[in-house]
């Protein structure tokens, strides 16, 4: 796919991506990887003849995957189809050159920047590209009816007619806005053919043809259900195109939607339709079939679609109850679509209130919460850098508490987006991102944990721990990371990270105490160095005082930081340090942390427990346990 001299502009939001969507996700994925790391592959001028032919075929191999992205979100939706294979192998290729750059590059920067290239050709050698399975199904079927060699002076038997409804069906053509978009995208492609050729513009004039003459009946087919699978189409596959090639289809992004006239022009982002869908009717005046209707809602025109979710959101606030018994996968999936489509149109509106209309729907089934495919995660993430990302916070916080949902999240790219929502400066949106990063790490896996530390996610986190409304779900968050060693040391390293959560000893209620005393006993254990560091950020006297006054797995915990105090002060190796058997976190019984307490106390040379004062001189406490 030659680029010709084609502006390769910003990349689009994940939901405007048409076809092949996860294939060109995978390639998002790695080409914001890499653009993260771009400036500082740059800065460490990797002078050598071969390090700057490496950076350079970097760009252009970068600037080819923004290019078959942009394609799969600008042209024809059965042309890309047909076009599969072919987009398949030059995204492999793009992986292979992406991995050999990088690897000449890692061997002539810094160490540090070494190590964060070697993830990303990590992940890439592990990336799996693959059709997706609808458009490979709608591919193979308009491939066999071009093998049909029909000419434009034709009919289409019932055959033909039943594959162009199928590959429609999967390529969401199912409404006539979508079926004028289609047959737009065609001319555009149309228009920017050579005359060299011959085969693609052959294909195309019929594939418009086709759908000038048929699409009507088409939609009302789908309309009104008259459809079946037509099998022997889906027996002989094959038409060879290895000839066709995509092209740089598409010279600009906005002339797409901008020059479509429906009915009227764009009026505020709302596409106004003259005509409605043939046999389409639709009503939400009972509970139900107020979510049942909103399976069909892609056979209405943009209007009518629009003034249907809003009515259901109107219908569904007006009722408490939990509904159940329902296909919530129904539901969701053309939800989901309309939320792709509004954003397609700009129309901020349809947005907020289809968004507002899924969240309604989950809060009412927490008990049965829908089920959500990987590509409706995809796109709800990709929303969180939008004009909706009030409405799809909470949405996003209720999926992150599901399991199955985290990995999915790590792969759409959740963590960068959480990243740019705490640093908004809004307060609302800010505990929310915290929240959903509390469940994504709870119980997480090394990839989650290692991403957000490569993000420098430490030290936004500790900035946060000094407020009270965000501080709870921050300290959880770094805690929870505090099982990744490249955690430990990244947090080691932030000096004000580690006097801020001593400063939750002090003012933190009974939880953020505990998470801030086991992050500082995981640190401790790291070594004498790592105690040392602690020691002088007044953490002590706050310790020694949680081990008097504490519940029992705080008083335990605290009991065991006060032994590796000890012991450092005595061990100048960096080993890792342990403690007496007896004193490990997992202490939950009162008899032993009333034990250990009074041991403290015998050792600090006191017959009885000290009533502790903070204007007590910290240096005389910490010198009488640690001498």
């Amino acid at each position: 796919m030659e680029n010709n001299g084609t502006d390769v502009r910003e990349l689009p939001f994940y939901s405007t991506i048409k076809v092949h969507r996860l294939m060109c996700l995978e390639l998002l994925k790695f080409h914001d990887k890499i653009s993260q790391i771009f400036s500082a592959i740059e800065s460490a001028r990797p002078r050598c003849s071969s390090g700057i032919k490496a950076l350079s075929l970097l760009q252009v191999s970068m600037d080819k995957a923004k290019l078959i992205v942009r394609v799969c979100s600008d042209s024809s939706k059965l042309y890309l189809a047909i076009t599969g294979e072919k987009i398949l192998s030059k995204c492999k290729k793009i992986r292979d050159a992406l991995d050999s750059c990088l690897s000449q590059i890692q061997n002539l920067v810094p160490l540090l920047l070494a190590a964060k290239i070697s993830v990303i050709i990590h992940g890439l050698r592990s990336a799996k590209f693959q059709l997706d399975s609808a458009d490979s199904e709608a591919g193979n079927v308009v491939i066999t009816l071009l093998k049909q060699d029909v000419t434009a002076a034709s009919t289409v038997n019932n055959k033909g007619l039943e594959a162009l409804q199928l590959a429609a069906l999967k390529l969401n053509i199912t409404s006539p806005f979508a079926l004028l978009i289609e047959k737009k995208c065609i001319k555009k492609l149309l228009d920017s053919v050579k005359d060299t050729d011959p085969k693609k513009k052959k294909i195309l004039k019929y594939m418009l043809y086709l759908l000038r003459k048929y699409g009507e009946l088409i939609l009302q087919c789908q309309t009104e259900g008259s459809f079946s699978q037509p099998e022997g189409y889906m027996n002989d596959l094959r038409l060879e195109v290895s000839n066709v090639s995509i092209g740089s289809s598409v010279n600009t992004h906005d002339s797409d939607l901008a020059d479509v006239k429906v009915g009227h022009d764009f009026n505020n982002g709302h596409a106004q339709m003259n005509k409605e869908s043939p046999n389409v009717h639709y009503s939400a005046n009972t509970n139900s079939n107020e979510l049942d209707f909103l399976s069909t809602l892609a056979n209405l025109s943009w209007g009518s679609q629009s003034k249907a979710v809003e009515d259901v959101k109107n219908k569904l606030e007006g009722h408490e109850q939990e509904y159940h018994g329902m296909n919530f996968y129904d539901i969701v999936k053309p939800l989901i679509k309309f939320l792709t489509d509004a954003s397609t149109l700009c129309d901020a509106i349809a947005q907020r209130i289809g968004a507002e209309v899924l969240l309604a729907i989950m809060i009412k089934n927490r008990s049965e919460m829908p089920s959500f495919q990987e590509d409706a995660i995809y796109v709800l993430t990709s929303f969180l850098d939008s004009e909706i990302t009030g409405e799809v916070l909470p949405i996003i916080e209720m999926l992150s508490c599901e399991q199955h949902c985290k990995s999915v999240m790590l792969a759409s790219g959740i963590l960068p987006s959480i990243l740019k929502v705490l640093e908004t400066q809004i307060t609302e949106f800010q505990i929310l991102a915290t929240k959903i990063l509390c469940n994504l790490t709870r119980d997480c896996d090394m990839d989650i944990g290692y991403h957000m530390v490569y993000l420098d996610y430490i030290s936004k986190l500790v900035q946060f721990l000094d407020d009270r409304a965000l501080a709870p779900y921050c300290i959880e968050i770094i805690n929870n990371l505090c099982n990744f060693d490249d955690a430990r040391v990244a947090l080691a390293e932030n000096v004000e990270g580690i006097a801020s959560i001593g400063r939750l000893l002090e003012v933190g209620t009974k939880e953020e105490q505990e998470h801030a005393l086991n992050i500082l006993l995981l640190l401790c254990h790291e070594g004498a160095e790592y105690c040392k560091l602690v020691l002088r950020e007044s953490i002590f006297e706050y310790v020694l005082h949680i081990s008097v006054i504490g519940d029992s797995r705080a008083k335990a915990i605290a009991i065991e930081l006060l032994q590796l105090f000890k012991h450092a002060t005595n061990d100048n190796s960096s080993k890792p340090l342990a403690v007496n058997a007896g004193l490990n976190v997992g202490m939950s019984s009162d008899s032993k942390a009333k034990k250990s307490s009074s041991k403290l106390f015998q050792f600090l040379g006191k017959g009885r427990k000290h009533h502790f004062s903070k204007n007590q001189d910290n240096i005389s406490w910490k010198n009488r346990w640690i001498n």
